[in-house]
């Protein structure tokens, strides 16, 4: 039986600033360069950030996502 996957992605501001977003994010950072972040945040999630402002979530909660972005702000 395969899991179903869900991905929610935000556009959050014009502009993210990716070095200062990467000192206050505690996860596994898989891949970085200038204009994005890629994180696994635990078995089987992931954070994707991109410097023109937008966050995907892969398997979070709604619930979870707005935590996250309530923080961010």
């Amino acid at each position: 039986m395969m899991s179903i996957r869900k991905v929610l992605s935000y556009q959050t501001a014009d502009f993210i600033d990716i070095k200062n977003v990467r000192q206050a994010i505690n996860g596994d950072l898989l891949y970085k360069d200038a204009s994005e972040l890629f994180y696994e945040m635990s078995a089987g999630r992931y954070l994707y950030i991109f410097r023109y402002g937008v966050i995907s979530f892969f398997n979070y909660k709604p619930e979870e996502v707005s935590s996250f972005l309530n923080i961010l702000q």
